[in-house]
């Protein structure tokens, strides 16, 4: 991406497309798959939080009857160089 993103800052009349690859295999037991995810490390926890967070934000939708804050003034922001590191 961020070389997609200096290309097209400092090429502008080059096409570039991003294509995203993902291992989707990964998501499979590690019984299936030598690359695959231990289903047990850490699906249940992240279920749970995913389901936290959506019943969280369903509940304060209903009662202000917009989006909460965290994702009605979300912004995609650039990573820093510190952070690339």
């Amino acid at each position: 991406m961020a070389a997609a993103h200096w290309l097209r800052e400092n090429s502008p009349e080059l096409k570039v497309s991003v294509v995203n690859v993902v291992d989707l295999m990964t998501l499979f037991p590690r019984e299936f798959y030598p690359h695959g995810s231990r289903q047990e490390d850490r699906a249940p926890t992240l279920i749970s939080e995913c389901k936290a967070t959506i019943a969280r934000a369903i509940a304060y939708s209903r009662e202000h009857f917009e989006d909460p804050p965290e994702i009605r003034y979300w912004t995609w922001t650039p990573r820093t160089r510190r952070q690339r590191s």
